[in-house]
């Protein structure tokens, strides 16, 4: 096949119903009985109900909330290495017993194949052409397959934006930080994700892809501001294992059970999907979850959302005063990533509508982060860290 550009190559896999039902039977000895596609920014992942009986000598006993049949885009399954550290990871956090509030915490848990490995490499079709007539034409590319246990709960973006709900997703990336100081695995030595906040110059190539000047203005200002604010100091800001992507459809939630049911409210319960965990800097970690716990909120004013986060992650983890003192362009950064990056994908591939998800919203948001002072930041975030106290 002739190898595509960075800018023509599809990277998300093409995989119909029919062959996700495939690789979970040849793959895993399993009988899918449902299938239902989930959420994915550049992979593809279905939620897959089995049958209650294995031909897969690793899976003893079938899980009854039903499993996730992961296949990563293009371009992370160039880099294998990262599978076996991310699988490492999963079983450190599972291990941990992390807990917020009393309440132990789910992670995904890796299952192994009928081969007994953790992933496999698998030739799939990364794209439908009706026009192409032999099955032999159509464009392919070689991708990642993984299963992993499926871990019941509501996504944070499907509840309430609370101040208690924010605050414990604070609490519990605080938590995730404070068990994974421990841990290490080479692949996460080598590797340099596009999505990496100290990447966010980079951002400069894809500017002209907003047709709209203020727009280019902004995102351009936002990357000039980060270059001084942050990466001329980035030996100042600790760093460690992170999860990198800590948002509202990363965060799992349960409803609360309450006497009177006259409210319904949720707590969190479990994180998913680290496919994006890397070593990087703590204060990028905490900026990533404020930013997205800003472009959702509507139970309350979206840049108090963000402190409430903070609040939380503050509980604790404690952070340095230049890392509190660089949260206001961080998050600034983490949207400029989030709408740059989510626009173009979307023009590259209109059949992801996922990517726009945060367009209208993210904007809104971005405009008004960015109409307001770096000291009234600080100052609307302390007093809701006050609030706690």
């Amino acid at each position: 096949m002739e190898e595509k550009g960075p800018s023509e190559r599809i990277v998300r896999p093409y995989v119909p119903d029919a062959v996700a039902t495939r690789l979970v039977t040849t793959l895993y000895g399993l009988t899918p009985t449902s299938l239902h596609k989930m959420n994915s920014y550049d992979d593809q992942n279905f939620h897959v109900n089995v049958q209650p009986s294995s031909t897969n000598q690793f899976i003893p006993e079938v899980w009854p909330h039903g499993y996730v049949l992961k296949i990563l885009n293009a371009i992370d399954s160039e880099e294998p290495q990262h599978m076996d550290g991310q699988t490492e990871l999963l079983k450190h956090l599972n291990g941990k017993k992390i807990k917020v509030n009393d309440e132990e915490m789910q992670f995904p848990v890796p299952v192994k194949n009928i081969h007994g490995k953790y992933w496999s490499k698998e030739k799939l079709h990364s794209q439908l052409d009706e026009n192409l007539k032999e099955t032999k034409d159509i464009p392919y590319d070689y991708y990642i397959v993984r299963l992993l246990l499926f871990v019941p709960g509501k996504i944070l973006f499907q509840v309430p934006y609370t101040p208690s709900i924010l605050f414990e997703a604070g609490m519990l990336c605080g938590e995730m930080n404070k068990a994974l100081e421990d841990f290490w695995h080479p692949s996460y030595g080598k590797r340099d994700l596009l999505w990496r906040m100290d990447n966010l110059p980079k951002l400069s190539e894809l500017v002209h892809v907003f047709e709209d000047e203020q727009k280019r203005r902004i995102i351009s200002e936002v990357i000039d501001a980060f270059k001084t604010e942050v990466l001329d100091s980035l030996m100042d800001l600790s760093k460690g294992i992170v999860h990198g992507d800590f948002n509202e459809q990363n965060i799992l939630t349960r409803k609360r059970q309450t006497e009177d049911e006259v409210e319904v409210t949720y707590n969190v319960c479990g994180v998913i999907d680290v496919g994006d965990s890397h070593y990087g800097c703590y204060a990028f970690e905490v900026a990533i979850g404020m930013a997205y716990m800003m472009i959702e909120s509507k139970v309350i004013d979206p840049l108090l959302a963000g402190g409430h986060f903070l609040a939380g992650y503050l509980q604790v983890r404690q952070l340095t005063s230049k890392e509190m003192d660089v949260l206001w362009i961080c998050v600034a950064a983490r949207l400029a990533q989030s709408l740059t990056y989510g626009w173009d994908g979307y023009l590259k591939d209109k059949r992801n509508t996922y990517l726009l998800v945060t367009q209208e919203s993210g904007w809104r948001i971005m405009d008004k982060l960015w109409a307001t002072s770096k000291a009234d930041l600080n100052t609307k975030w302390k007093a809701v860290i006050d609030s706690y106290h």
